[in-house]
């Protein structure tokens, strides 16, 4: 039946079809579209990301595809329903008008996204800008100015062992200082291991008393780690409004002999700009900080990934340590792009 149906279309009309510009189309469709790094994004699904123009990936529902499936996925349009208005949206429908783009309605309310309850940093960043702190105070208790609480996607925490107890040659209790988006007073939080217990002693600078949202990533990525491979220094990224996966027990001697927790260390050995962009940087890979490193090129530009070798404990059949890290930096926003970097994950996660 899926065949019969692609039938009806020619190959040209199928490449037209799947080259569609999606920032294009969105804006067509009634979406506020918007610029972050190299991708496109819309402020109505933030976990959205449109690469190259032409394919697209939620993050949050792990779907994604071209014009044709965002189609089928947002427009609960069928195959041929979506391929028929995508030919007419270009212009080359066999009997049907040309799709006109939605009037503005004059009396449409602009919505402008929720207020985040702290405006810390944008006073400190418009400060630094040489805004006069009077100045700042009017715009925001005049609420002409406040930072949205959907800022970008991806936020880091920098993570900072400072103490550990060992018991019977075990990791019993460890201190860590944890800091949000590498800026700011570094918070604390104590871990009993023996217990599975944690406690934030004290929130970092930019965490809140209502979400703790930084702490309990750092509380996460700690936890579902087994002792034997605790880092003593790491950067967790992250993504905000998107669910993060259940940390596993943090005594993890069962859980981990069933699905392992592995840590891959990334850190930046060469960056090329074109004016302030990003076009291209090398990445050294290392697998639960153990054997040799490998390499990893990326070209921004073209957004290509090359494995030039293979870290230690990574097989030529599966890759998946290489292949986690190359999803990991390609993530990114050419201007939040880490020097250094810890990812955390589990063999048969998605």
């Amino acid at each position: 039946m899926a065949s019969e149906i692609r039938n009806r279309f020619t190959d040209t009309e199928m490449q037209i079809a799947r080259e569609t510009d999606l920032p294009e189309l969105l804006s067509h469709l009634g979406y506020q579209v918007k610029r972050v790094g190299r991708f496109h994004t819309t402020t109505e699904m933030d976990s959205l990301q449109i690469k190259d123009r032409r394919t697209w990936f939620r993050y949050s529902q792990n779907t994604g595809g071209d014009a044709i499936t965002f189609l089928q996925q947002f427009c609960e349009k069928s195959f041929p329903e979506a391929v028929e208005y995508l030919l007419t949206f270009h212009g080359k429908a066999r009997d049907a008008p040309v799709p006109q783009p939605k009037p503005i309605s004059q009396k449409q309310a602009l919505s402008l996204p929720p207020r985040n309850a702290d405006d810390r940093r944008v006073f400190a960043y418009l400060r630094k800008r040489g805004i006069a702190a009077q100045v700042i105070r009017q715009f925001l208790n005049a609420g002409l100015l406040y930072r949205c609480t959907r800022c970008g996607y991806h936020r880091t925490v920098t993570l900072k062992q400072t103490e550990r107890r060992k018991k019977n040659k075990k990791i019993a209790a460890a201190v860590y200082l944890y800091q949000a988006d590498s800026d700011g007073e570094w918070g604390e939080i104590r871990f009993d291991f023996e217990n599975g217990t944690a406690e934030v002693v004290k929130l970092a600078d930019w965490d809140t008393m209502k979400s703790n949202v930084f702490a309990k990533t750092a509380l996460r990525f700690v936890q579902s780690l087994p002792e034997a491979r605790l880092l003593k220094d790491a950067v967790v990224p992250f993504e905000m409004g998107i669910s993060e996966k259940p940390a596993l027990p943090t005594s993890t001697a069962k859980a981990t002999k069933i699905n392992p927790a592995h840590t891959i260390s990334l850190r930046q050995t060469e960056c090329r700009k074109t004016g302030e962009t990003i076009t291209a940087a090398v990445y050294e890979y290392l697998v639960d900080n153990d054997g040799e490193w490998g390499n990893l090129r990326f070209d921004f530009e073209n957004d290509t990934a090359e494995i030039v070798k293979l870290a230690d404990w990574n097989t030529t059949t599966s890759n998946i340590f290489a292949k986690t890290a190359i999803r990991y930096i390609q993530g990114f926003p050419e201007a939040r792009l880490l020097k250094f970097v810890g990812v955390p994950f589990w063999k048969g996660w998605t």
